[in-house]
């Protein structure tokens, strides 16, 4: 039998009423607010770890890195992570965002019991989820820490996966807040997002052969260096480096198939040779090629 839900007490009516009060008639009733759909997160886990030290000697036995979006929150004790070479300090009230495929390590903490939220995801394609790149740790605020609690109170008393979805997709947004960077003169606000698409579409398209700036951007309609500007700014990551993180993103998963050759690999992801495929590699993800393949061979 399904418990019904408890009624709301008057106060709480009583402080609806007021807001509710304060709503102005529309002009229009059939003309909402400008939209942007959130960003809707899947297969949602929710976990928490409490030693400092756990976390620093597993990163020493070897780099973490995985094929899901990672958010980090820093609840009770501060401390150090390191992603694709660049540290990041941790305060308590913070929140980090490690994407798929992004090396991390934990290089110290101030104390030994700590309380670190971990909530990772699934992301169905979303450029702007890209504009966490450039952002580092991110404070909570009072709204983010109640949009963390909704997670939590979700996760934990099993709710309804669509509510764990919204609560999760409700703290993105929270934490997103003022991440919005506007295009570059000359691009239309309304056509960032259908570029940046378009970008992934043609690297895919081509087989995820090395493409230039100048190729791509004949193919989009505009110069090459208005969309070097363009990107840089609406993602926060050069042009070049979203490229290659295509590439290596294919190759990781090209590395899953035991029949394949690290050298048809490289060709197949465009690197002009085994040894600059091998170099790219290890320098983004600190594991060369055939190390990450007896890895997976491990497990």
């Amino acid at each position: 039998m399904r418990r019904s839900s408890p009624s709301p007490s008057l106060k709480a009516l009583s402080e609806a009423a007021g807001l509710a009060r304060q709503c102005p008639q529309p002009a229009d009733f059939f003309s909402g607010r400008p939209e942007e759909p959130p960003l809707i997160p899947a297969n949602i886990l929710c976990f928490t770890k409490a030693s400092a030290q756990e976390l620093v000697a597993g990163s020493q036995r070897h780099r973490r890195h995985h094929r899901r979006h990672v958010l980090v929150c820093a609840l009770e004790g501060d401390g150090v992570i390191d992603i694709n070479g660049v540290t990041h300090s941790m305060q308590a009230g913070r929140a980090l965002l490690i994407f798929p495929f992004e090396v991390h390590y934990y290089l110290r903490f101030a104390r030994e019991r700590i309380c670190w939220l971990y909530i990772t995801f699934d992301l169905p394609h979303d450029a702007r989820i890209k504009r966490f790149k450039a952002a580092g740790p991110l404070p909570l605020h009072r709204e983010g820490v109640a949009a963390l609690g909704e997670v939590l109170k979700a996760w934990l008393e099993r709710q309804p996966p669509s509510i764990l979805i919204l609560s999760t997709a409700l703290l993105l947004t929270r934490l997103a807040g003022g991440l919005k960077v506007p295009p570059p003169e000359g691009l239309p606000t309304h056509d960032s997002e259908r570029l940046l698409r378009r970008v992934d579409e043609l690297v895919v398209g081509s087989g995820y052969r090395r493409t230039s700036a100048k190729e791509l951007a004949a193919a989009l309609g505009i110069s090459a260096s208005l969309l070097r500007s363009w990107f840089h700014r609406e993602t926060g990551m050069t042009l070049g480096r979203h490229l290659l993180e295509l590439r290596l993103q294919q190759a990781f998963a090209l590395l899953a198939e035991e029949n394949r050759r690290i050298g048809e690999i490289a060709e197949l992801c465009g690197f002009a040779s085994v040894y600059s495929f091998s170099r790219a590699f290890k320098k983004a993800r600190g594991i060369s090629p055939s190390d990450y393949r007896r890895e997976l061979e491990r497990r």
